[in-house]
């Protein structure tokens, strides 16, 4: 009974305590609410206390403030307010200082805010607002933490740089020991915050809150030996029973709804893993991330990124699986590319989505599409991680399938595969393995990697040039991979095998490629024609370019081709000097050889400017030596073997070489032809030699043989002075420069045994069989007050064994004459003749001539005053028919009859061809007292001066004789008058005085027909007072109209025509034996004309005819004696006519 009495009082003061108490709750409620609503209370007096209170219920944590105030809203809540507060934990993890934080507490809230609270069944946790904190998060000293020393492992597991490997112990079944990667201590941490079965000290302090804010943060991290640093941020941590979440928004521009970061991380008290999800709208690294100096790149990536990351971790931050899509929008960032010296990696748009499964540790690449530079990169693939010992990824093996690049819409790489590895610590790429599908054909490239260098293999089959230049396009350090994108057009590949060295410096060594190619089309260098059509090997060894070429051609454009039969050679092509050394079997017309030769700069040579005169096929065996680029043809080594047929080299448009076949070797920059050629069909061999100076100095020897006939055609103003059917046998050596074909000397043998030579002009003829050869040597003179340059000296010998001609002519460059000296010129017929013609440019020729004796019987033959014979100026010199000749002395000068004209001189001015005019003296039989003069003058139109021919001597009788004109007649003064339009057309008269008729027999016939006549007793040697002719010159006729030969007592008159032409001549006439007593009878009046036929004839007279049918024939001679009784009107009954 006692016992419940004390437990019914003890109720009972319980009752009236609680009573008491709530009068005392309620009271104490009403007065804070009238104190809060006059404004904040200030609780400071208390704030040290609080501030224990939590730092006592967190010891790894540290809290202070300054100021402690609490103030209540419009809607009854009632908060506490810590100013200037500092929160830290002993590992100096994290630091955060906030100028405000203000907490909601549901319990004071309850019991001083409205009675209301008692009834709303809300949980007594805390809502807490952080207000501009700056946090400071220092990952390293969270890895300090977790030290060795801390985990009490032994000191023999350190490393270089005090990091060690860490080993723990998965909570999931059948999960083995690994090494701790690089991100677990951050992802373990996150998970211990936001897991409610984590240790973490923290753990309780959340309990607290439903709701923890920080409001516009910042936060400074340094992790990875970075400084990250984010502004303007909300964190939110929101603790359900169920549940923790961390949400953080980081807007990065308040301004922009695209521009931010948002990170949701989540914990589910049903499961074990921690839930990341990172969405981020066009952020920056480079702005977010300093990376250090030390680095060797300076940017981690300059272009926005947008995507999603979401994993999830457990709790020792072990990613168990995660997804990635990523958005790459343009930039660049700092990375070595594989095969160029480039640090940089310019992207213009990317997109990757990645699925991580933590079975296999491999990342699964579900998507990855790439644009940089014209490229368009697509595939899919996997991720490998390479962790090193401490955690980290030292490398990313990355294998990707399906892939295809694209440069400008074209496919480089389809449907191929790629094994790289990715250096995390420098940025490298390392290239495996690729295989696949190129655009035409197949690729393989495999590399294994060595202490200090790289080596590759590439194959490539059933491809084409514009692959090839695609894969290399951004390779450097390789000359010729420099060289096949530039000079290579187009080729069909069949394959090519490249293995080479690439040393971590960027180096490239042992390189050598080989390629099997057809249809290509490609250059050797910048200047050098393209090479169409070819087929061969190529190999590229140590810097040098070997070419095997099996057929091919050089397209020297406008249709032009070269035959390449084949070409094996090399270009050295390291550092800028470059040589080329090739051998090339070639077919070719011969002026496109020659316009490939200038076209690679062997063009210094002016015969390089006719090639197109040269025609012919050429069959090239050559050796070329030569730099890139060839300056001077003095840098170019040529051997050469080359053969031409159907050669031909075009003089004129009419006129040509015939080259059958020319042989020539070119060695040691000397060139050496042998071979035949043929003009206007006279066969020839000939040998050339040049020297490859700056004149191009060449030597030609041409052995030949020549008709008659064939010189007649080289030369038809020489048919009449050749005949017969032999051949002269000639050699000829000429030296010359190439460069303008002017000869420096040329040589001429020629042995004309076997021919006929004639000159009519002096009565000269060498027979066949008759001995005689001819050597002419020409010479280059040198330039001087007289002479042009291109001058040439031609010295003539002739020799046989009746004749010698020995002399010079000096021509210019168009071989027109300027000069000739005969030093000695003897004959049969001629001795020591001398003779010198110098040519006037603006005027005739200055010709001297002198000689010991000279036949111009022939000549007067030829008829000496109307010759007129252009052709003549082509045997000597070029404008001789226009010449003044000085006769200086001719000590005999021989004409018809063997009659000579002795000391004889004078002048001969020729216009063209024709005497212009003369002036000659001298002395017959070598008489001072017969001298002979002959003058002649031209016709001048201009003064309407007729031609006037005058000729006077004393010895008529030798004139007619030496003349051709009559060899009977001696003595005698005669003079000779005639004028004409000129020497061809002249009318004349010629009388001779006192002349001796000596054994004439047709005379001795008129005489003895006629009668004996007591005045001529001796008919034999008839001596005449006078013979006068009257006479007209018409072109090759002569008309004689009056011929009259007066004796003592008789007279012999006739007249008619010669015919210079046919040498026909017919005369006709009468002879009187008493001309005195007979011509009385006509001056009878009435009856005397009658009976003497008038004209002075004679009454009694005897008719005479002289006639001859043909130059050589027979003179024949009729007399008429019955004519002679017949008066004078009847006598023409009885005449020749």
């Amino acid at each position: 009974m006692f016992v419940k009495s004390i437990f019914k009082y003890l109720l009972y003061f319980i009752i009236l305590f609680s009573i008491l108490l709530a009068i005392l709750f309620f009271g104490a409620n009403t007065w804070l609410n009238i104190k809060l609503s006059k404004g904040n209370i200030d609780l400071s007096f208390i704030k040290t206390y609080a501030v224990d209170i939590l730092n006592k219920n967190i010891d790894f944590y540290t809290i202070d403030a300054d100021k402690l105030e609490m103030s209540k809203t419009s809607d009854g809540k009632v908060l506490l307010y810590f100013k200037n507060v500092n929160f830290s934990d002993q590992t100096n993890l994290v630091l955060v200082e906030a100028p405000i934080v203000i907490i909601e507490n549901e319990i004071i809230t309850y019991a001083l805010g409205s009675i209301s609270n008692l009834f709303t069944g809300n949980q007594l946790k805390s809502n807490v607002s952080v207000i501009r904190p700056m946090i400071h998060i220092n990952m390293n000293e969270y890895q300090s933490v977790t030290s060795p020393s801390n985990l009490d492992l032994n000191k023999d597991q350190l490393e270089d740089k005090n990091e060690i490997i860490q080993t723990v112990d998965f909570d999931i079944e059948n999960e083995m020991s690994v090494r701790k990667h690089f991100y677990q201590d951050y992802f373990s941490y996150l998970h211990s915050l936001i897991s409610t079965k984590s240790d973490n000290k923290l753990n309780d302090f959340w309990n607290f809150f439903s709701i923890l804010s920080f409001k516009d943060s910042s936060i400074k991290i340094k992790a990875l030996n970075k400084n990250l640093s984010f502004n303007n941020l909300q964190i939110d941590f929101i603790a359900e029973d169920e549940s923790r979440n961390l949400i953080l928004n980081y807007p990065m521009n308040k301004t922009e709804n695209n521009l931010g970061i948002e990170i949701s991380i989540g914990n589910d008290i049903n499961s074990s893993l921690t839930n990341i999800d990172f969405v981020f709208k066009n952020i920056i690294p480079d702005n977010l991330i300093s990376l250090k100096k030390e680095k060797d790149f300076n940017s981690l990536y300059n272009g926005a990124l947008s995507g999603r990351l979401n994993m999830d971790v457990n709790n020792l931050g072990r990613v168990i699986q995660s997804t990635i899509d990523l958005n790459v929008s343009q930039g660049e960032m700092d990375i070595s590319l594989p095969f160029t010296k480039n640090k940089k990696l310019e992207i213009e748009d990317a997109y990757i989505s990645i699925d991580y499964k933590s079975a296999n540790e491999s990342f699964i690449i579900n998507e990855l599409i790439l644009e940089q530079d014209g490229y368009n990169i697509k595939s899919k693939g996997s991720l490998g991680l390479n962790y090193n010992t401490y955690g980290g990824v030292d490398k990313i093996d990355t294998k990707l399938s399906n892939l295809s690049i694209e440069k400008d819409k074209i496919f480089l790489i389809n449907e191929s595969d790629l094994d790289l590895n990715i250096n995390m610590i420098d940025g490298g790429l390392l290239l495996k393995e690729l295989s696949g599908e190129m655009l035409n054909g197949k690729i393989l490239i495999t590399n294994t990697k060595k202490i200090d260098h790289q080596e590759f293999n590439l194959s490539l089959t059933n491809t084409n040039a514009l692959d090839i230049k695609s894969l290399i396009d951004n390779i450097e350090g390789l000359s010729y991979a420099k060289w096949f994108k530039k000079n290579v057009n187009e080729a069909k590949i069949n394959e090519v095998l490249w293995s080479f060295k690439l040393l971590d410096s960027g180096e490239f060594l042992d390189s050598y490629l080989t390629m099997d190619f057809e249809n290509s089309s490609f250059y050797y260098f910048d200047k050098h024609p393209p090479i169409i059509n070819a087929s061969g090997i190529l190999e590229i060894k140590d810097e040098k370019i070997l070419l095997e070429l099996a057929q091919g051609d050089v397209d020297l454009s406008e249709d032009r081709y070269i035959k390449i039969n084949s070409i094996n050679g090399s270009i050295d092509i390291k550092n800028s000097n470059k040589f080329a050394d090739f051998t090339l079997e070639l077919d070719s017309d011969i002026d496109y050889f020659l316009s490939y030769l200038e076209s690679i700069n062997f063009n210094n040579f002016d015969f390089l400017n006719r090639k197109e005169n040269l025609k012919g096929q050429a069959n090239i065996d050559t050796r070329i030596q030569f730099p890139i680029p060839m300056e001077s043809y003095k840098d170019f080594e040529i051997d050469v073997d080359m053969q031409i047929e159907d050669g031909r080299y075009l003089l004129s448009e009419e006129d040509s070489l015939i080259i059958p076949i020319v042989n020539i070797d070119f060695r040691n920059n000397i060139i050496k032809s042998n071979g035949e050629l043929n003009y206007k069909g006279i066969p020839s061999q000939f040998t050339t030699t040049t020297s490859l100076d700056s004149q191009l100095t060449t030597q030609i020897e041409l052995s030949t043989s020549v008709s008659p006939t064939e010189i007649n055609i080289l030369a038809p103003y020489l048919g009449e002075y050749v005949g017969g059917f032999g051949r002269v046998p000639a050699d000829i050596i000429i030296s010359t420069s190439l460069n303008d074909f002017s000869p420096e000397q040329a040589v001429i043998k020629a042995d004309l045994t076997d021919i006929i030579l004639q000159y009519s002009g002096f009565n000269w003829q060498k027979n066949i069989n008759d001995r005689a050869e001819l050597t002419l040597i020409m010479n280059k003179i040198a330039s001087d007050a007289k002479l042009e340059g291109n001058d040439y000296n031609i010295k003539f010998l002739y020799d046989s064994d009746s004749n010698v001609l020995d002399g010079y002519i000096v021509v210019d460059s168009g071989f027109d004459g300027k000069s000739l000296t005969i030093l000695n010129y003897s004959s049969k017929n001629t001795k020591n003749l001398q003779l010198d013609i110098e040519q006037n440019i603006d005027g005739p020729a200055d010709v001297n001539l002198q000689a010991s004796s000279i036949d111009i019987s022939s000549f007067i033959d030829s008829d000496i005053f109307m010759r007129s014979n252009k052709n003549i100026q082509n045997i000597l010199t070029a404008n001789l028919l226009n010449a003044n000749l000085n006769i200086v002395g001719i000590d005999k000068v021989i004409g018809k009859n063997g009659e000579g004209i002795s000391s004889f001189n004078g002048r001969i001015n020729l216009n063209d061809g024709k005497i212009q005019e003369m002036d000659l003296t001298g002395n017959f039989n070598q008489n001072e007292n017969t001298p002979i003069k002959i003058i002649y003058s031209g016709a001048q139109e201009s003064l309407n001066s007729p031609a006037d021919l005058g000729v006077t001597t004393d010895d008529g009788g030798a004139f007619l004789r030496f003349m051709g004109i009559y060899n009977r007649a001696q003595e005698g003064y005669m003079q000779l008058r005639a004028t004409g339009r000129n020497i061809n057309n002249m009318s004349g008269q010629m009388g001779i005085e006192d002349i001796l008729v000596s054994d004439d027999k047709n005379l001795v016939t008129i005489f003895a027909e006629s009668g004996p006549n007591p005045n001529r007793p001796d008919i034999y040697n008839v001596r005449f007072k006078l013979l006068k002719t009257e006479f007209q010159i018409e072109d090759e006729i002569i008309y004689v109209h009056d011929m009259q030969l007066f004796g003592p007592s008789d007279r012999l008159k006739l007249k008619g025509r010669s015919d210079n032409v046919s040498g026909r001549f017919k005369f006709q006439g009468d002879y009187c034996a008493d001309y005195i007593s007979n011509a009385s009878f006509g001056s009878i009046p009435l009856f005397g004309p009658l009976l003497t036929g008038g004209n002075e004839d004679c009454l009694s007279a005897t008719p005479v005819k002289i006639e001859r049918d043909q130059s050589g024939g027979n003179i024949m001679l009729s007399v008429n004696p019955l004519g002679t009784v017949a008066p004078g009107i009847f006598r023409d009954l009885f005449n020749y006519n």
